[in-house]
């Protein structure tokens, strides 16, 4: 009636997308990546510093 073979191909992707979020998540909460995420968290903030300096002199 219907291809056993393609039912169990179409099921590899409910393995894969929990696997992808897992390494996701892995790879947001790697030690050492803190640093990283503080830095980057400060650039829309790096012109105002810079605006803030020329307006005042």
């Amino acid at each position: 009636m219907f291809n056993q073979g393609a039912t169990t191909m179409d099921n590899w992707i409910y393995y894969l997308i929990p696997l992808a979020f897992i390494a996701v998540v892995v790879y947001v909460y790697r030690p050492g990546a803190k640093k990283g995420y503080q830095k980057d968290a400060k650039i829309p903030f790096a012109d105002d510093d810079d605006k803030s300096d020329k307006s005042a002199k």
